[in-house]
């Protein structure tokens, strides 16, 4: 990602250089020179990137990764990723997490679950969480299952 990019990024999400700058902790005209294309390492590019997603709803970002998403967690052998809770009801705000309901690979643990769920965060760049579909969750399951809806 260049400046260029965080300059497009940032207009798609309909956010101004003094915001991101805030949410960065740079200040506004050094976010202005970087869209103007001064160099950068790319983690710093990163940080600002990450500091504006955190500005807006999970549910832009879903709306605009969905299909990375899907693509992501199906090459993981990820079956039936569906969405549920605030970001389902459009009641998410910057900060809330994407929660996801999917059946995991046969014999997938913990381990398994933490590389999905990391992966997930890296094309979503939200915090996700990742409730395996197995019956050994019925309690917690229960509620996501009769709200889910297919990513």
């Amino acid at each position: 990602m260049d400046g260029n990019a965080l300059r497009e990024l940032r207009r798609s999400f309909g956010l101004t250089q003094a915001e991101v700058a805030r949410a960065a902790g740079i200040h506004q005209p050094d976010l202005s020179n970087i869209e103007r294309g001064r160099e950068l390492r790319p983690r710093m590019l990163d940080a600002i990137r990450d500091a504006m997603y955190s500005l807006v709803p999970p549910s832009v970002v879903l709306d605009r990764h969905r299909e990375e998403l899907r693509r992501v967690l199906t090459s993981m052998g990820v079956k039936n990723p569906r969405t549920f809770g605030s970001v389902l009801h459009g009641t998410d705000r910057p900060g809330s997490d994407i929660d996801i309901l999917a059946e995991l690979p046969t014999g997938a643990g913990l381990l398994e679950l933490a590389e999905i769920t990391d992966a997930a965060h890296d094309v979503m760049r939200v915090p996700v969480d990742i409730l395996p579909d197995d019956p050994r969750n019925q309690h917690a399951l229960a509620s996501a299952r009769s709200e889910a809806v297919p990513l």
